[in-house]
């Protein structure tokens, strides 16, 4: 014998809406470290005199 569950909207959003806000979040982070970490390495090129050098 086999048994049915059923489960609400809200029930799934319950555990769902944690988890989708945690990997968001983890994208935020990401983007800010890359934004972080790409102005430091502009900073070291103008201490090290190579600010008109930069290739693209």
């Amino acid at each position: 014998m086999m048994m049915k569950t059923k489960y609400t909207y809200q029930q799934i959003w319950t555990i769902a809406y944690p988890i989708l806000i945690s990997l968001v979040m983890e994208q935020l982070i990401g983007m800010t470290d890359t934004t972080f970490w790409g102005r430091v390495g502009e900073i070291d090129d103008v201490k090290k005199g190579n600010w008109r050098k930069k290739k693209i």
